[in-house]
């Protein structure tokens, strides 16, 4: 009987919790490469996000970004991420900040925020924020071509269920094309399904020409 009085009490602690979760989603949107003062070194650049719908804010997230050559690790480092989403606007809507986040990475802080307008009808409305801001890490210059690939791994999640657990990491080629802007890149998934859809096309060529001959 003790042991059951234990175990409700216990549950009134853990059922709040749970109902309270709200679902995250951990991404890297793009990533890519850049040349580098250090003819030695390159820099990678990455857009780092965490988005929710939920309302329970501030909160702060911290995450280890990994970033690997052909699969091998060559750097680990924390971001923190402190973010205020959904803090709304004032009734007179001044041009306040009504949505923000900040990162801090490597020593250095970024702000991304957007402020109350008033829109075409005069409705006071909160801009949704746009593409998160570019973080970029020095890393040595690969000697032969790799395939970089960046990564962010949650450490403290704090009641977020993560979802689309495929957009936590971008792969790119090096060199590539050569130094590029922050463009997109696709995540693995992709990269994976765009090589089996272009060996089904060339089986298919093959077998086509066959039947021609």
């Amino acid at each position: 009987m003790r042991t059951l009085v234990l175990l409700g009490c216990a549950a009134c602690f853990v059922l709040p919790v749970a109902a309270s979760a709200q679902n995250c989603d951990v991404l890297v949107q793009t990533a890519s490469w850049s040349t580098h003062p250090d003819p030695d070194s390159i820099y990678v650049n990455f857009r780092p996000d965490i988005t929710s719908a939920q309302p329970q804010n501030p909160r702060e997230y911290d995450v280890m970004v990994n970033m690997r050559y052909n699969s091998v690790l060559i750097d680990q480092h924390q971001l923190h991420l402190r973010w205020a989403h959904g803090v709304g606007c004032p009734v007179d809507c001044p041009h306040v900040i009504c949505e923000e986040k900040e990162w801090s990475f490597k020593g250095v802080v970024f702000r991304d925020n957007s402020k109350c307008i008033r829109g075409a009808q005069q409705q006071c409305v909160c801009p949704s924020l746009g593409d998160p801001v570019a973080h970029r890490k020095p890393m040595p210059k690969p000697q032969t071509p790799q395939i970089i690939e960046v990564e962010l791994v949650p450490l403290n999640l704090q009641g977020c269920n993560p979802i689309n657990p495929g957009n936590d990491r971008v792969q790119f080629a090096y060199p590539g094309t050569g130094p590029t802007p922050i463009t997109p890149a696709a995540p693995p998934v992709v990269v994976l399904s765009l090589l089996m859809g272009l060996a089904g096309v060339v089986l298919l060529s093959l077998r086509l020409r066959r039947r021609a001959a």
